[in-house]
Order: structure tokens, then C-alpha cells, then sequence
């Protein structure tokens, strides 16, 4: 993960993974990092232990609420979806 203020939670995530299997090697804890981390750090979250603003918006993960356009122009080029243009008709 490439944000500095996870750093402490990671480290703390694999201590707490290595004290409950002290042989997994580098790789296993890799993947249950992968696996596991973002369930851990949204608990945590919700337990009141992280106080970084930031860092609790990441651990709910991607917005789901998207917004949605009927076209779009790029370099002078309009571009429309299909559902917008399925009842125009073409002017010639």
C-alpha cells in the first residue's frame, strides 16, 4: 500500500499474524495481509482505535455512489452512450 499512515497499522496487522503462526514466511504473511488487512483495519476502525480521519475513510473502502453522464466531449469530440442515443434519430 503506498499511504505512509497505514505503515503503523500494517505493522501492527503482521505482528499480530506472525504472534498467532510465528512460521509463516514473508510471503504467507503477504497474502494474508491481502486477504485479511482491510476487514482488520475497518474492525479497528469501528472499535475507536484509529483517530486519523483519513485513514478511517479507507478502511470503508471505494465509494459506491457514482455519478453518471448521458455523453461526454474529449478534444472537441462528443461522445454519447448508447441509451442516450438509442431514441435519436440521425439528421442528414
Amino acid at each position: 500500500m503506498n499511504y505512509a499512515e497505514l505503515d503503523p497499522y500494517i505493522e501492527e496487522f503482521d505482528s499480530v499474524i506472525l504472534q498467532r503462526n510465528p512460521r509463516l514466511t514473508d510471503v504467507q504473511v503477504e497474502k494474508e495481509r491481502e486477504k485479511s488487512f482491510p476487514t482488520w483495519l475497518r474492525s479497528r476502525v469501528e472499535q475507536g482505535l484509529v483517530t486519523d480521519s483519513r485513514v478511517q475513510e479507507i478502511s470503508y473502502g471505494p465509494s459506491k455512489i457514482v455519478r453518471v453522464y448521458p455523453g461526454y466531449i474529449v478534444n472537441g469530440y462528443r461522445f454519447h452512450t448508447r441509451d442516450y442515443g438509442w431514441n435519436k434519430s440521425v439528421a442528414t
